[in-house]
């Protein structure tokens, strides 16, 4: 796998507060993600799901690129949704 993070995404990261290295540990088994789903909005990609730092994030992953488009925490209620 040659896991990439687009610089979109390394943008999010920074105004999110994770680093990459938290998404990057996700995906080498360091962090393992809690469970994951196909999404809902594009067909090429997988939600993985995953703790860090105690709080539940989102991590949006293309299988076709091998890259992750984007991470953020959830708020409030919003995993409850999930």
């Amino acid at each position: 796998m040659s896991l990439r993070i687009s610089n979109h995404a390394k943008e999010q990261l920074v105004k999110r507060g994770i680093s990459e290295q938290e998404v990057l540990d996700v995906f080498s088994g360091k962090n393992k993600a809690k469970f994951s789903r196909p999404s809902d909005k594009d067909s090429d990609c997988v939600e993985l799901f995953a703790v860090i730092r105690e709080r539940l994030c989102k991590i949006v992953y293309s299988v076709t690129t091998e890259t992750v488009a984007t991470a953020y925490f959830l708020r409030g209620e919003k995993w409850k949704q999930i």
